[in-house]
């Protein structure tokens, strides 16, 4: 660093530190917007284009975010033809709290490497007649990778993946 003595003025002065800062700043100045667009598109998750997600297999279609945020409750909503079975794998939710299921599943066991959900109308016989919807309601617990499946009773199978932010 050096002084420089301007008029009555003595101004340290570090030319070389400047010109740093100087790219430094039109760095973050194309680098702000670039996160900006990114967070408005859904990168960081709660809503946009880019986080959620629809897969379908078969009969099977499944919809929900590829990105969520820890302890932000999310959605995977499961659309499936005549029948209330469904399937869901235990590394799917392993890193999640399983708040709710809608509607009410009729029984639910662990078996394995799954969760079946058997949902069944009391009114009327075991295979539905009509097409079948199902929201698992989930609370992520930590952050990092989550992925797993869900099938239907007519074998489709659904992959998913999700990226759960701190």
């Amino acid at each position: 660093m050096a002084l420089k003595q301007h008029a009555e003025l003595t101004i340290d002065e570090d030319v070389a530190f400047e010109i740093h800062e100087w790219r430094v700043l039109r760095v973050m100045l194309w680098v702000m917007p670039l996160i900006l667009v990114a967070a408005v598109a859904g990168a960081f998750g709660n809503g946009g284009p880019l986080s959620r997600r629809e897969a379908q297999v078969g009969t099977l279609r499944v919809s929900y975010d590829l990105v969520v945020r820890r302890e932000a409750v999310t959605e995977i909503a499961i659309d499936a033809d005549a029948s209330g079975d469904l399937a869901v794998s235990r590394s799917l939710l392993e890193g999640f709290r399983l708040e709710r299921v809608v509607p009410q599943p009729r029984e639910m066991a662990a078996t394995g490497d799954r969760v079946v959900l058997r949902f069944a109308d009391a009114g009327r016989d075991e295979d539905f007649d009509e097409a079948f919807h199902a929201t698992l309601v989930l609370l992520p617990l930590a952050p990092g990778k989550s992925g797993g499946w869900i099938s239907a009773a007519d074998g489709s199978r659904v992959s998913l993946r999700q990226f759960i932010l701190p």
